[in-house]
């Protein structure tokens, strides 16, 4: 109990003696799954903010605006991770390094992908 409230705590031993220590109000046996999941939330949103779609560099001021520019960028992250995750699949598997994550997440090998395919200086050239 802390500051009143019950809590769970819940351990994993990682490799090299580490350990991942998850702590929450939930069931000690769903705190990994929701740890899982809230990497997955974290994730999409650095990937928003900084690592690829610099969410918060608008300077849109009215929320309908801005919904939409949400909403926009939500397509574009979804097309751009199972882009990734084809490539991944059916074409080239991205290199893992030997801490086990891979060198590219799902997301920036998609956008990756669709720079290639989609160059920016195309758009800008005059007829």
């Amino acid at each position: 109990m802390v500051d009143g409230i019950w809590g769970q705590a819940w351990v994993k031993p990682l490799e090299k003696g580490d350990y991942l220590f998850l702590s929450g109000t939930a069931n000690v046996e769903y705190l990994g799954q929701f740890y899982r999941k809230r990497r997955t939330i974290e994730t999409c949103f650095q990937s928003f903010k900084e690592r690829g779609f610099d969410l918060e560099k608008t300077h849109l001021k009215a929320s309908s605006r801005l919904k939409k520019l949400v909403a926009l960028v939500s397509i574009a992250y979804s097309i751009s991770i199972g882009m990734g995750i084809y490539i991944h699949r059916k074409v080239q598997k991205i290199k893992t390094k030997k801490h086990g994550y891979k060198t590219k997440s799902f997301t920036r090998k998609g956008i990756d992908t669709i720079r290639e395919v989609f160059p920016l200086s195309n758009c800008w050239r005059n007829g």
